[in-house]
């Protein structure tokens, strides 16, 4: 099991209406440039948590974290699928960033409680993972509302 560090939040930026930056302070060890993390937050004796990479460089503090809002307030078919195209056009990016391609991504999990069925096709064949998984809940971010993560392993083994 992971081994959680309390962190404070110590600042937010609001670069524009819909590009904002969350600065944490936390006791971390060093990092990669390009390295996740994930953040999580309690909510209703749940603790909900999240990937996000680092923004700063390696060796400086406070740890930043950029979050984007698109199509603010809309949860229309349309506005759920502006912010899945961006989201999707995000993870490709990093993905690049990282050396890595869509083809290593073993599942790809969305988070939202708005119903995203006339754009599960899209993202499958954007996103070529192997399983796409919908988590029933909310991003743990004011005003997000849709978010998804990708992860790609090896060898994975599962437990019973």
């Amino acid at each position: 099991m992971s081994k959680w560090l309390a962190g404070r939040v110590v600042g937010q930026k609001h670069w524009t209406d819909r590009l904002l930056s969350l600065q944490v302070a936390a006791p971390l060890g060093p990092f990669q440039a390009g390295q996740f993390v994930k953040l999580a937050l309690d909510a209703g004796g749940e603790r909900v948590a999240r990937p996000y990479s680092f923004v700063n460089p390696p060796g400086s503090e406070p740890h930043e974290f950029y979050y984007n809002i698109v199509a603010r307030g809309d949860v229309s078919p349309a506005g759920l699928a502006a912010k899945a195209r961006w989201v999707l056009d995000m993870m490709s990016s990093r993905l690049r960033g990282l050396g890595a391609s869509w083809d290593l991504a073993g599942v790809t999990q969305v988070y939202t409680v708005h119903d995203f069925h006339p754009l599960v096709r899209e993202i499958a064949a954007r996103a070529g993972a192997s399983t796409l998984v919908w988590h029933y809940c909310r991003p743990p971010i004011a005003e997000i509302e849709f978010e998804m993560d990708v992860r790609g392993v090896s060898v994975e083994r599962m437990l019973a």
